[in-house]
């Protein structure tokens, strides 16, 4: 990975390396190898539990297409919720989510209640009775994840006019399914998959974000392709084959209907973005974590003054 620097910023005290161990951590401290510990303990139990083979993993009829591609989008997703979680653990979030109160305790609350759906859901697939589980996998959403992903909302990165949409549609869907599962958990097999799917929009954002970075591709547009590419994925699996066609439509029906509304009510914050709003380059997150470890504000970056590539991995 590249290091940069710049005289008089970046020092022997305070110099921030991005390199490929940290990018993937090193995996014997990261504290979410707990949490998935604590998810492997419960599986276990549960199926000790279950003697009888009456949970939704013996009783699935994996000979449907239809259970196959759940199933198989289900553990690739929880492959992708070590990844997410781990970033989130290890790394601060970003100077956006921390400017009030409300901000911080918001983001706490949005993880903690994601990492408690995450724990519900996989212990009920197991459980010989999971209406329990699935009961605090529901409130977890209604009351925790799903309230504070629309307070977060407003602030994404990225296009708005394709973020503000494609938000408001992952939102609403982790809601539906919610209620839908809290409405009937009995005997609800799919209803629990497609609620862990719909969970899985926000999740596969990051991990698109992630990997368009690592391969290098939709430079400077990452965050608006990461959602789409997200939604590209998911709907499919919660709608049909048609779903991709969902994402395309919750687009134009606000561009063409919705916002020409809020533009009339001048509700300002509803803005038609074109172009990418960004989150910070690597070199910008450098001086910010200078900023944060050392207690100082970064310096103004004079045009002059570029930076060095001092190592290349």
């Amino acid at each position: 990975m590249t290091t940069y620097y710049k005289k008089g910023l970046l020092n022997k005290n305070a110099e921030v390396v991005h390199n490929h161990n940290k990018f993937f951590w090193a995996q014997t401290r990261n504290p979410i190898n707990y949490f998935f510990v604590a998810i492997l303990a419960s599986v276990v139990y549960q199926l000790r539990l279950d003697g009888e083979k009456a949970s939704y993993f013996w009783t699935l009829d994996y000979s449907n297409p239809d259970i196959k591609n759940l199933m198989f989008i289900a553990i690739i997703s929880l492959g992708a919720d070590y990844w997410v979680l781990s970033w989130h653990a290890k790394e601060p979030p970003h100077p956006k989510f921390c400017l009030t109160i409300w901000r911080r305790l918001s983001m706490a609350i949005h993880i903690i209640s994601g990492s408690t759906e995450i724990f519900s859901m996989v212990t009920a697939f197991f459980s010989p009775q999971p209406v329990v589980w699935e009961m605090v996998a529901c409130c977890a959403a209604l009351l925790g994840h799903v309230p504070t992903a629309i307070y977060q909302w407003r602030n994404v990165f990225g296009v708005k006019l394709l973020m503000i949409p494609c938000y408001a549609a992952a939102i609403g869907t982790h809601f539906v399914t919610a209620v839908m599962l809290a409405w009937q958990p009995h005997n609800n097999s799919v209803g629990l998959l497609n609620f862990w799917l719909a969970l899985h929009l926000y999740v596969w954002v990051r991990v698109s974000y992630g990997l368009f970075w690592l391969i290098g591709v939709f430079k400077g547009s990452e965050y608006s392709n990461a959602i789409l590419f997200s939604g590209f994925l998911v709907y499919p699996a919660l709608l049909g084959s048609s779903g991709n066609f969902f994402i395309v439509g919750v687009v134009l029906v606000y561009r063409f209907l919705v916002l020409p509304i809020m533009e009339t009510l001048e509700l300002n914050w509803w803005v038609s973005h074109r172009e990418e709003f960004a989150r910070e380059t690597i070199v910008a997150d450098a001086e910010r974590k200078v900023g944060i470890y050392t207690c100082t504000p970064p310096s103004p970056r004079p045009a002059e003054t570029p930076y060095k590539i001092v190592s290349i991995w």
